[in-house]
């Protein structure tokens, strides 16, 4: 488990990931993620935002 005081530790896809899993399971619906996900690689973004959708999707 994370908590709030570890979050500051992680890399950008790690808080990604972490506040995304924090806000599904806080029962939210989606989140903004244009900085996130837009500033990479077209290859790694697309890994991101389909990882994204999994967690979302309760699949992770």
């Amino acid at each position: 488990m994370i908590t709030s005081r570890s979050r500051r530790f992680l890399s950008g896809k790690e808080l990604c990931l972490w506040s995304i899993h924090a806000i599904r399971d806080g029962g939210g619906f989606g989140s903004i993620i244009g900085r996130n996900s837009f500033q990479r690689m077209k290859p790694a973004t697309i890994t991101l935002l389909d990882t994204i959708m999994k967690h979302y999707a309760g699949k992770v």
